[in-house]
Parts: structure tokens; C-alpha cells; sequence
């Protein structure tokens, strides 16, 4: 099972999310049409090659029309994968009619985040909400397709994938739990049977692709574990209960576009607008990125967002990445560290091309990795590599605020010369910082080397941190990195709940 994981997330580190969404929701729709074909799915096979065609071409060129009108970078992947859900959620057209209306859902879809936006980014799901809006004027509603037992192991291989990659499975698990008990007793309470009812939830509901695929959007999704797991019980209520709103019933898109609400009041995002200022190498393959935002961020020390580049060459993994934003909230300028390889992507040789002036575009603020707020809380912070960007934040953010903490930081690199932002880390030691700075792996040692050499060890630990089982641990770096000292502070008896690690959903 170690060794299945081990490949599984290897595959899952070489590609990005909306790349896996996309591979996912287009395999889904092959299957379903596959299986129509075979007579397996009581549907009509051209039928729904039709509407999946359709739906492609309409969210294609309208994400590209649109974004052009609105002057705002759009990405190929979400109009696509916009276009696969419509497909798998909405009936196959039978006469020209069907096939317009199907079109104008794709339509309504792309349109909706353009104009139903705040602050340059939208909160509805699209595809829920154009599905919404042609049932309210009666030209068609979702009849969930993908719900059908047929399709069961496919959305449930790809549904994995997914919340493997996002790192979300509270979320998943939150809503789901929650929707699958109130579907079971709501079918109780018509007569059927706990068992009968059971199985019928989890076979021919969209529960699984609902939980998994749409209600994990990042757009969506509030920032931290807490949040999403209320929006993930307040969705699951409502997707799971019977209810009238006046005229509107009860459907799973309606659960989610009041879902997207309450996540927008109880997290409010924003799009960012940044323009390049200038880059700074700070060793031979990492750059200091600077930018200037068009407006005010808020945000939390540790926390990391989504990027975006117009790039017009794309390589497979497409022109959106996430990094950990280095910056602290008390400066005006926006940093990411960024180490670029000699076969570097498309995404990180335009990166480096660019000039002052130019812009990027930034969203989709998230993540759990930061302090606590209780500040007598002692910490130890392990970083390998670029894994400092974080504690880069955290530190300055400490620093400018004059707030002290009891912090250990072990930084470690193979490369003498990949130690960056020394000078944050300096001024740290002001407000309790302590850093221990670790030459691992090195081939050979530099005469000038002054710090220490070797690996992080539990004998290291415990010399350089005598309370070291009372303290918070936090460890950013490569995965095999956060997995090996995950490791070795349980074999030091340190409780999991004590362990924090950095996470974003691809490189």
C-alpha cells in the first residue's frame, strides 16, 4: 500500500490540478459516452457526443471572447472543465431546441466569472450556477447523469485522485458524511429500508462526484480547515434535505450556489492585479520575485496563492502555479521565492522573461500553515530549500511587529550558496528567533563552511532543542523531505497533532 501511495503521489506531484480536474472530467465524459454506445447507460450516444461538442465550442470561445472584452487573462483548462461538468450533470439534447439551451448554459457558465464577480474574482460555481438559472427560466434542469451506478468506479478512482492532489479530504469528508446521513433518513422516512437505502445513496447518487469534483473548486473553497469543514456540513445539509424556497426546490446545484455564498461572507476573496517590479538572484537557480499589488492584501504569514501568467507558450502542466506568498503583511511589496531549473517549465522561463511593468494575476489566498495565536507557544520550524518562503514571511512579519517568539528554525540545503534571505533570518534573532543553519548532503564542504553539516537527527533535536517535546512543529520543504522528518519526530514521540506541514496543490 506505502509503495501504491509512494507513485501515486509522484504522478500527482508531475501535474497540476486543473490538469488533473481536466484529465479527470474528460475521462469521465469518454466513459459515459463510451458506455452509452455499449448500451450500458440508457442514454443516447450521439446524443451526448453532440452535447459534449457543443459544450466544449461554446465554453472555448466564450472564455476566450469574454476574457478579451474584460482585458482579464483567462486559462483554456477551467472553460474545458466547466464544459465537462455541464456534459456530465446536464441530459443530452433531443431536439435543436435542448441543443440551444445546452448551449446557452455554457454560456451562462463562462459569462458568470466575468460579470458576477467582487473584487475581480467570481465566487459561483459556474457550472452550478448556469444550471440554476435555466431552471428558473424553465428551459431545462440537470438530471445528474453521473450519478448512475455504471459509473461508480471511475468517479470514484478519479474523486480520489482529486482529493489526494487538493490535500482537502476534510472538506470531502465534512459534506459528504453530513449528505449521506440526511439522504438515508429522508429515504427511511418514505419507507425504505436502512440497508436499501444505504446502498442506493452511495451507487446512484452524485454525492461522490458532487463532493469530490465541484465542491472542492479552489475559487470557492474557504482558506482554512475550520471554514471548510462548516461550509462542507452547511453544503452537505443542503444537498442532502428536502426543501422549498417559494418556487424553488430543493437540487444539488442549488445547495452549492447557497454554499458559495456563505463561503464568500465567511471568507471574502479578492483578485490581485500585480506588477512586476524587478527579480533578485539570490543564488545560482532561486529568484526573489518582486511585485507591486494593485491593491491591499490581506493575508496571514505562511499562506500561499495562485499565479497566473499570460504566457503564450504553454507546456502540459499550463500557465497557473501556487507559491507561498514570502512577503509579510507589512510590506507593500508582494515576494515568492521561486527556484528555476536549468529545464525549467514554460511557466517558470516566462516567469524569469519578465519586465518591469509587466503583470501576473493572483488568487485563490489559502492555507493553514501559519502561526498560532497564542504566542507563548513554542515552536521548531524544519526547511529544506525553497521550503524557506514561509518562515521567510513569518519572520519578517515577527520582526515588524516587534512580537517575540520562542522559534527554532533548522534550515537546511545541500548548497552552501542556496541559503537565501540570511538577512531576515538575522534580524530575527531580535524577537527570539534562533536559526540553525544545516549543510546536508553536500558533496564536498566548503573550508569557509561555519554552520553545521549532516542531516537533521532526533540526537540534533535533542541537544538543540532541550523542551523539544513541547513545542509546535512546523516542516516546509520537498515532500520526501516533510515526509522523512514526519518520521523522525514520531519516533520522538511527538503527537500528530503537534505536526504541521506546508502544502499546496502543485509546483
Amino acid at each position: 500500500m506505502h509503495i501504491t501511495m509512494k507513485y501515486i503521489d509522484k504522478f500527482l506531484n508531475n501535474i497540476t490540478l486543473y490538469r488533473l480536474v481536466l484529465y479527470s472530467t474528460m475521462l469521465l465524459s469518454l466513459f459515459g459516452v463510451g458506455f452509452a454506445f455499449a448500451g450500458v447507460l440508457p442514454l443516447n450516444g450521439m446524443r451526448l457526443l453532440i452535447s459534449l461538442a457543443v459544450l466544449l465550442i461554446v465554453c472555448g470561445v466564450s472564455n476566450i471572447v469574454l476574457g478579451r472584452v474584460f482585458k482579464i487573462p483567462v486559462n483554456a483548462e477551467s472553460s474545458y472543465i466547466t464544459a465537462c461538468i455541464l456534459f456530465l450533470i446536464l441530459p443530452p439534447p433531443a431536439t435543436v431546441l435542448a441543443g440551444i439551451v445546452i448551449a446557452l448554459a455554457g454560456l451562462l457558465a463562462m459569462a458568470s466569472k466575468f460579470v458576477l464577480n467582487i473584487r475581480g474574482k467570481h465566487f459561483f460555481n459556474p457550472a452550478a450556477l448556469a444550471v440554476l438559472l435555466i431552471g428558473f427560466g424553465n428551459l431545462g434542469f440537470a438530471t445528474w447523469w453521473i450519478g448512475s451506478d455504471v459509473l461508480l468506479i471511475p468517479v470514484v478512482i478519479c474523486g480520489l485522485l482529486i482529493a489526494r492532489k487538493l490535500r482537502k479530504i476534510d472538506l470531502f469528508i465534512s459534506f459528504a458524511l453530513t449528505a449521506y446521513v440526511c439522504i438515508v433518513v429522508t429515504q427511511m422516512h418514505y419507507g425504505s429500508s436502512f440497508i436499501a437505502a444505504s446502498i442506493e445513496t452511495f451507487k446512484s447518487w452524485p454525492l461522490l462526484f458532487f463532493g469530490s469534483i465541484m465542491l472542492t473548486e479552489p475559487v470557492t473553497v474557504p482558506p482554512t480547515s475550520i471554514l471548510r469543514n462548516i461550509y462542507g456540513v452547511v453544503v452537505g445539509l443542503l444537498f442532502g434535505l428536502s426543501y422549498t424556497l417559494g418556487p424553488i426546490h430543493s437540487s444539488p446545484e442549488l445547495a452549492l450556489v447557497l454554499g458559495n455564498i456563505l463561503s464568500y461572507a465567511i471568507s471574502p476573496k479578492q483578485r490581485l492585479i500585480l506588477q512586476f517590479k524587478e527579480k533578485v538572484r539570490m543564488a545560482p537557480l532561486v529568484y526573489d520575485f518582486i511585485f507591486t499589488p494593485n491593491m491591499r492584501m490581506n493575508f496571514t504569514p505562511g499562506q500561499y496563492m495562485e499565479w497566473t501568467l499570460t504566457n503564450k507558450t504553454q507546456d502540459t502542466r499550463g500557465n497557473r502555479r501556487y507559491f507561498t506568498i514570502a512577503s509579510a503583511p507589512t510590506e507593500q511589496e508582494v515576494h515568492i521565492g521561486v527556484k528555476v531549473p536549468d529545464n525549467a517549465s514554460s511557466f517558470k522561463q516566462t516567469l524569469v522573461q519578465l519586465e518591469p511593468g509587466d503583470s501576473v494575476v493572483a488568487g485563490q489566498l489559502t492555507g493553514d500553515f501559519t502561526l498560532p495565536k497564542d504566542i507563548s507557544k513554542k515552536i521548531v520550524a524544519i526547511a529544506g530549500g525553497i521550503g524557506i518562503t514561509p518562515f521567510r514571511s513569518m519572520v519578517r512579519f515577527l520582526t515588524d511587529t516587534k512580537q517575540q517568539r520562542d522559534m527554532v528554525l533548522f534550515y537546511a540545503s545541500a548548497d552552501p550558496a542556496e541559503f537565501v534571505y540570511t538577512d531576515v533570518f538575522d534580524q530575527g534573532e531580535k524577537v527570539g528567533i534562533k536559526t540553525i543553519r544545516i549543510l546536508s548532503g553536500a558533496k564536498v564542504v566548503p573550508d569557509s563552511w561555519k554552520g553545521l553539516t549532516g542531516f537533521i537527527t532526533k540526537e540534533l533535536i535533542e541537544a538543540e532543542v532541550p523542551d523539544y517535546a513541547h513545542r509546535l512543529y512546523y516542516l516546509s520543504g520537498p515532500g520526501v523531505m516533510v515526509d522523512a522528518y514526519k518520521k523522525l519526530l514520531t519516533s520522538l514521540n511527538i503527537p500528530r497533532s503537534a505536526i504541521r506541514t506546508d502544502y499546496f496543490p502543485g509546483y
